[in-house]
């Protein structure tokens, strides 16, 4: 056992030394290295900001907006996605806007019905490398001011 554990910490030390690199890099940009290969889901009543930045690296964000308290009429999601995605849930009545650059990536806003000239908007822009974004649409809920 004592063989397995000092083999296993020479393993540890090896993998610690190759990844640090990557590690510093990943942190230079503002992507925690922690949060690769992962999922992160938010859903429920939260409080949106005017401007949000999401990455997605090898893995992918879920945000439900059908019960978020909005902070203006107009909010911008900044959404990167490097081989990963963002799935956002936006109620119906609610204008979405999409821009920003893409390699070999797409951006989707399944049934898009037409909002009224006062609605909401939402700006959805970003990167995307080999990654997607894609909105689906809910019902709003009836009661408070949400995002609708």
């Amino acid at each position: 056992i004592a063989r397995n554990d000092a083999i296993l910490a020479q393993v540890e030390d090896a993998m610690s030394l190759s990844t640090e690199p990557l590690d510093r890099v990943f942190r230079a940009v503002g992507v925690d290295p922690d949060a690769l290969l992962s999922t992160v889901h938010r859903q429920g009543p939260w409080t949106l900001p005017d401007r949000l930045t999401i990455t997605a690296v090898l893995g992918s964000v879920r945000l439900d907006l059908s019960e978020a308290v909005v902070q203006s009429t107009r909010t911008t999601i900044v959404a990167n996605a490097v081989m990963g995605s963002v799935i956002l849930r936006v109620p119906d009545g609610v204008a979405v806007e999409m821009a920003g650059t893409s390699v070999a990536g797409s951006r989707k806003v399944a049934r898009r019905p037409a909002a009224a000239p006062d609605a909401p908007v939402l700006r959805i822009e970003g990167t995307l490398v080999l990654g997607s974004v894609l909105v689906h649409r809910s019902r709003p809920p009836a009661r408070g001011r949400r995002l609708r």
